[in-house]
């Protein structure tokens, strides 16, 4: 087998209770027929009964239910599943039991990332340096990061362990990676992003997904970063605070970008095998700047942002961005529509 897989991937190990996140809030859990079947043998009786009245069905498909404020209806109060409480992991529908994992299969390679509204993998993104592993029968060829020129340098032959360029076997990886990165260093030599540019772009953005999250009622934990910009302050005391947090945070923004750009470049390729490059980008560039948006309101509140508080806007971007389906759909068209290529470039360089 052939394997591509993130850095984090084999060392990962749950909070369990001592998450500070509660991972399916605002998803729709959907159950496989072959899970609901071993609910319906679940032991003790109390929990077969707790469980199967919470469980919806629509179209033919299992759901679990949700209550009003997106949570799931089996967490309890602490956030923990009643589920794994009082049985263990192996008892869980397959869409809990393998979260945060994400897994694809094509052809004869497997790739193996990560999602990173989990708050082990966003503290990997922020404080880490993101790697992707090459293998093959478990034999670890290359790993590669954002500073190689192309992302599957190694070869994959069956019969011998060479060094060879892989792009025409594992496209659009390959060449999507390395045309990624030749635009974004010749973006950091270009023109940078004015604090009045950024204003404006965090200004549309946030009325754009304010319009999702009430139609949607997803997302609404977003609001609380976006009260800056309903606050009656000047313009001109806005692109002062925006140049103070472009300052402190530059160091820690470049970082995370690099690591952001080389997790969900693959990352989204495995959750939407059939989308298109260009379609990547634009997921991938309207997230990082999401990414940005709220960390500027959080540092708007607080005056200072720590690596708890970016790893809290990892978590809060990706969890909306690519949680829920219509959604994701709908922050897609809303970032493709809102800003041109060189602009939405510009607004995450500064």
């Amino acid at each position: 087998m052939k394997t591509v897989t993130l850095g984090i991937y084999d060392k990962f190990s749950c909070l369990a209770g001592e998450c500070p996140s509660t991972c399916c809030s605002g998803w729709k859990i959907r159950i496989a027929e072959e899970d609901y079947r071993r609910f319906q043998n679940l032991s003790p009786e109390w929990l077969r009964q707790d469980v199967l009245s919470h469980i919806e069905q629509k179209d033919s498909t299992y759901y679990f239910q949700n209550r009003k404020d997106g949570r799931c209806a089996m967490l309890d109060e602490d956030g923990l599943c009643r589920i794994q409480r009082n049985t263990d992991e192996k008892t869980l529908c397959n869409t809990c039991r393998k979260y945060p994992r994400l897994i694809n299969k094509t052809g004869d390679m497997l790739y193996l990332s990560m999602a990173a509204s989990c708050p082990v993998v966003a503290s990997y993104l922020v404080n880490d340096s993101v790697m992707w592993s090459a293998s093959y029968n478990d034999n670890v060829i290359q790993s590669v990061s954002y500073s190689d020129s192309v992302i599957w340098p190694a070869s994959f032959e069956e019969d011998r362990m060479e060094t060879a360029s892989v792009q025409n076997k594992v496209q659009p990886f390959g060449e999507m990676w390395k045309n990624f990165f030749s635009k974004w260093d010749r973006m950091q030599e270009e023109k940078k992003c004015s604090s009045r540019s950024f204003l404006t772009g965090a200004e549309k953005l946030t009325d754009s997904i304010l319009d999702i999250i009430l139609s949607s009622r997803e997302g609404i934990y977003l609001l609380d970063e976006f009260a800056i910009f309903e606050q009656d302050i000047s313009e001109e005391d806005l692109c002062r605070l925006i140049e103070k947090f472009f300052s402190v945070s530059r160091a820690k923004w470049e970082k995370l970008c690099q690591n952001y750009l080389c997790y969900r470049l693959v990352s989204r390729k495995i959750e939407m095998p059939d989308e298109a490059e260009k379609e990547i980008e634009v997921q991938t560039l309207g997230e990082l700047f999401l990414i940005r948006v709220l960390a500027f309101g959080r540092y708007a509140v607080t005056s200072h942002l720590s690596d708890d508080d970016w790893c809290d806007v990892v978590q809060m971007a990706y969890r909306f961005c690519a949680h829920g389906k219509k959604v994701s759909q709908a922050f897609h068209q809303t970032a493709s529509l809102l800003f041109s290529d060189e602009t939405i470039w510009k607004l995450l360089l500064s």
